[in-house]
């Protein structure tokens, strides 16, 4: 019986309605689920990339299975999708090293190359993806990344230098505690015993017809600068064609029949400076030529630096003169404003490591904002050509020749006057031609010397007494002591005139000192100046000026290619004559514009 009320309880409790859920209940179960499946699901990806990084590692060390580079990046490359950050570490110093991976770009393209031309054509984007993974474990955190991403900033591999960038990964990678020592060489590497060549082809591969793929590669694994005087240079050829014959510096090399490869290594004894190796290579279809050149250094020679041969620098500056009229005490003192800009150009051509011939211009003008001062507004244009030899017993040496034309705002207008070629609303002053030669030689205590001697014709136009000769000799040195960098310069200058009243000797010296304190640096510069005539004036006196500047400056290096300078400048004169004295302040500010 009591099974039948048991049985009938059931049956009632079984019919109940179910009570419906709410909307915010079902929200948050489903939250719930989701959660959960978003855990497992990352649960998963973790454990299938630890699995992933336990069956590289494997492969890649030879731990109970046969070595294998390219399984060993298949399955790195497995768990760095799965944003392993060893995984990303290793993938990309494989990458890098070219280990694993060369299939993987062999597959993607559809000519066949020897190994040199491969190395060539694909070992940009080998780069790039070594950069892409480092990049993505140094995201993460991983400090040996970090240290590797810094030099590939640095050197531009993979990617665009750049020093900044290179700098704060050095910065984090140091923080994090990683010790450089430790660090693999990534900046040299080797692939079957071919470095590769880091150059960016110009067209894509897949992009080109067979026919008009490169059909020579040479290519030189011997280091273009060294200090060691007898070696080996060894150099790779690779061809899309059978090779015929290869000479170096005229001597014909041994060759295997129908081969498209072959490699070199012949002892050299190296003279200080450029070693040249001329390599001339014939295929069935073509032949090439290509100079290799290998520099050898000593402790003060090096290899130069590359240089652009073009440079323009632009200089815009606005500057306040409170005694533009240089005014004696007691005078009204006129306050000015002008903006002026210069124009440097200049074009380099590099002969060798020694010697270079150079054309530099320089254009300056300037505005004056008081309409009673315009007539002081200056046009000034100078050429001059220049050659330079390093590495002399005296230093560098620096030889050239050039002259200039100056010109005034002709305010108001003088109808007899000569004008000017380029802007007519300015009279031709002077043009005047020089010739010059300088050294500078840097000592064993790192004070470097500079000195110049100067020969100048000067011609003034529209007057035959003004018209003459300056001789000027310039001695000036500088040098660091505890970051601050000092300087000083002497010079005199001997004018001959055709009037002899105004023939006169002047004598300058100056001293600087130049404060980092980054990212700016302060200068403080003195001048010192003493003009006397040769000949007395009617009463006797040689007549003499003095003249003291004292300049407080800040200078900002906004960019590489921006400077920012602002300076603050306090000019006094005295002279052995009456009404001569005069003070004044200058204030200036000026952008320099580098372009390269």
């Amino acid at each position: 019986m009591y099974k039948l009320w048991l049985l009938g309880f059931l049956f009632c409790w079984l019919a109940q309605p179910l009570q419906a859920a709410t909307p915010a209940e079902t929200d948050s179960e489903t939250a719930k689920v989701l959660e959960q499946l978003e855990t497992k699901f990352q649960e998963q990806q973790l454990s299938e990339a630890e699995e992933a990084l336990r069956q590289a590692q494997a492969y890649e060390q030879g731990n109970g299975v046969e070595q294998d580079d390219a399984t060993a990046v298949h399955f790195y490359k497995e768990a760095a999708e799965r944003e392993n950050s060893e995984a990303q570490l290793r993938l990309g110093i494989l990458y890098r090293q070219r280990k694993g991976v060369q299939e993987e770009f062999r597959n993607k393209s559809r000519f066949s190359f020897g190994k040199t031309a491969f190395d060539f054509l694909f070992s940009s984007k080998m780069d790039q993806e070594a950069f892409r993974w480092l990049k993505a474990a140094a995201e993460q955190g991983v400090a040996e990344a970090q240290y590797y991403l810094a030099q590939f900033h640095e050197q531009g591999i993979g990617t665009n230098k750049n020093q900044d960038l290179a700098n704060s990964f050095y910065a984090q990678a140091k923080e994090a505690g990683f010790d450089s020592t430790l660090a693999i060489d990534l900046l040299r590497i080797e692939y079957d015993g071919i470095p590769p060549v880091v150059r960016e082809p110009k067209v894509e591969i897949a992009d080109l017809a067979p026919a008009e793929a490169t059909e020579i590669e040479i290519i030189s694994t011997t280091p273009d600068k060294t200090e060691i005087v007898s070696g080996n240079f060894t150099v790779t050829i690779s061809a899309f064609s059978p090779l015929r014959s290869i000479q170096i510096n005229g001597v014909k090399q041994e060759l295997a029949d129908n081969s498209y490869d072959a490699a070199y290594s012949l002892p050299y004894e190296l003279e200080i400076g450029e070693n040249y190796f001329d390599l001339d290579v014939l295929t069935e279809a073509t032949q090439a030529s290509k100079e290799l050149i290998i520099f050898r250094e000593t402790e003060e020679i090096k290899k130069p630096k590359p240089k652009p041969p073009f440079q323009l620098i632009t200089i815009l500056g606005h500057t306040e003169d409170t005694n533009a009229t240089s005014a004696t005490d007691g005078k009204e003192k006129i306050r000015t404003l002008k903006s002026n800009i210069v124009l440097v150009p200049s074009y380099t051509h590099y002969i060798n490591y020694r010697n270079s011939v150079a054309a530099k211009g320089l254009i300056t003008t300037d505005r004056q904002w008081r309409e009673d001062q315009r007539n002081k507004e200056i046009l000034l244009r100078q050429l001059s050509f220049e050659w330079e030899r390093k590495y002399t017993w005296l230093g560098d040496i620096t030889t050239g020749f050039g002259a200039n034309t100056l010109g005034l705002r002709d305010v108001p207008e003088s109808p007899d006057s000569s004008r000017d070629s380029w802007n007519s609303d300015f009279r031709q002053v002077s043009a005047d031609s020089f010739l010059f030669g300088q050294f500078k030689l840097k000592t064993e205590s790192d004070i470097t010397w500079q000195g110049k001697l100067e020969h100048k014709w000067k011609d003034a136009i529209g007057s035959m007494t003004d018209d003459g000769t300056a001789d000027k000799l310039e001695v000036s040195n500088k040098f660091t002591l505890a970051d601050w960098k000092y300087g000083t310069k002497l010079s005199c200058t001997l004018t001959d005139l055709n009037n002899d009243t105004k023939d006169k000797v002047d004598l300058k010296f100056s001293a600087d000192v130049t404060i980092p304190v980054k990212p700016i640096s302060f200068k403080l510069k003195h001048d010192i100046s003493e003009s006397e005539k040769r000949l007395t004036n009617d009463d006797g006196v040689h007549e003499r000026d003095r003249k003291n500047v004292t300049t407080v400056g800040i200078t900002y290096p906004y960019a590489p290619w921006m400077i920012i300078n602002f300076s603050h400048k306090l000019e006094t004169k005295t002279s052995n004559l009456t009404d001569k004295d005069y003070w004044k302040y200058q204030t200036a500010l000026q952008f320099t514009f580098i372009y390269k």
